[in-house]
């Protein structure tokens, strides 16, 4: 006995005893795989799919939710193989009952609420007519006149708002007249938990919705509403590591929408098509994020450009300077501190920059004297380097080698 048949009788046996047995099983990954195997590959079918389908009947029926949620990741699936089966000339008298109770059941739950209400899902578009979270509804003018057509127009903008999904009927039955029906919606449940389902739940979705879309003889029938629930799925699952798989989903889907001129599957697929085209992620990683790497050193000479420099005032705080000198001792301490730092800023961004004379004028100014031993015949200090401009804007910085004053 193998290692797949091994797991899939102790699932068997043990998740008949006890509920928390089940529970404990569900978080194995190795069961996981294993029952995607069997209803995957046909070699499993004839022995283990109709007690696995059984299984996981129970547990959809089940009032602990991690059995119900265990469950889910097999529906799509499952669907897509009794399209299949039930289409494919080999295999159209084959008992089907198995797969067909299993769907069932997690239609039919989805059709009343656990008080046996039929469930009802609506929201609202919004609309310039009435108000919301986004925006104030538009005032008529009172100059305008309330005419016949303009409360017909308010009024039909005013219904148009609101979509309502449902009520849903029970099903006994999946016939040629609900399958579709029941195909949509239960891809929109799937996909209203697509987050809570596991990557190789995802992955193996979209490989039955390839099978199902690809088929030829003979062609399945598939309606709009579950193509464009396949590819939100397909959405979802390009932008969470499946890219791969997700745009093979999406290439097959645009060209059946094209073929059978649906226009709403056209028009979705388009979308998303052109959305991805400036992607380059193909590796399957997750995409939506990019990131920029830049160095520091490009970054400050991008910023320090064009740029006015201003001579800084020194510090006021008395704690950790020096008593104030006589006037010519401060004279010449404030010029060699104005050198030092105007050698220490213009010599970061061009080491042929070089200050020969400083000449304090007052307390907030002072006139420099520099030279520039290369330049570009435009006037202005190479890419990269410092601009000098006066206080009106003016560029002083000459291209030809020569001495150039300016305030500071």
């Amino acid at each position: 006995m193998g290692k797949l048949e091994e797991t899939l009788q102790e699932f068997l046996t043990e998740a008949e005893r006890s509920s928390t047995s089940a529970v404990a099983l569900c978080q194995q990954d190795q069961l996981v795989k294993a029952i995607f195997q069997v209803l995957e590959e046909a070699q499993y079918h004839s022995k283990y799919l109709e007690a696995v389908c059984e299984q996981l009947f129970k547990f959809c029926r089940s009032d602990i939710e991690d059995l119900q949620r265990f469950s889910s990741y097999y529906i799509p699936t499952a669907l897509s193989l009794y399209l299949r089966l039930s289409r494919h000339p080999a295999t159209r008298g084959s008992d089907l009952s198995f797969l067909e109770v299993y769907l069932l059941a997690a239609y039919n739950i989805e059709t009343c609420d656990p008080e046996g209400k039929e469930v009802v899902h609506s929201f609202c578009v919004p609309t310039l007519f009435k108000p919301s979270i986004y925006h104030e509804s538009v005032a008529v003018p009172a100059s305008v006149a309330l005419t016949e057509n303009a409360l017909h127009r308010l009024e039909q903008g005013a219904l148009n708002a609101k979509v309502v999904i449902g009520p849903f009927k029970e099903a006994l039955r999946l016939t040629r007249d609900n399958v579709h029906h029941i195909a949509a919606l239960l891809m929109r449940v799937y996909n209203a938990n697509i987050s809570y389902m596991p990557n190789i739940s995802r992955e193996a979705t979209l490989r039955g919705a390839q099978k199902v879309i690809s088929q030829k003889a003979p062609r399945i029938e598939l309606s709009p509403e579950y193509l464009l629930e396949v590819l939100h799925c397909a959405y979802f699952s390009m932008f969470n590591g499946q890219y791969v798989l997700g745009n093979e989903t999406l290439a097959m889907i645009r060209l059946r929408g094209q073929q059978s001129l649906l226009f709403e599957v056209s028009l979705v697929a388009n979308a998303m098509k052109q959305s991805l085209l400036d992607s380059k992620d193909k590796t399957g990683d997750p995409m939506g994020i990019r990131i920029v790497n830049s160095s520091f050193k490009n970054l400050t000479k991008n910023v320090l450009t064009n740029a006015s420099f201003r001579t800084r005032k020194l510090s006021e705080d008395g704690e950790d300077e020096d008593p104030p000198p006589s006037s010519s001792a401060s004279g010449a301490s404030r010029r060699d501190v104005y050198k030092t730092q105007l050698h220490e800023t213009l010599g970061s961004i061009d080491e042929s920059i070089e200050i020969s004379q400083v000449h304090l004028e007052n307390e907030n100014s002072a006139t420099i004297t520099i030279h520039k031993s290369s330049s570009t015949s435009s006037g202005k200090v190479r890419k990269g380097s410092l601009v000098l401009v006066d206080n009106d804007g003016t560029t002083v910085s000459n291209g030809n080698g020569t001495a150039t004053s300016t305030n500071v």
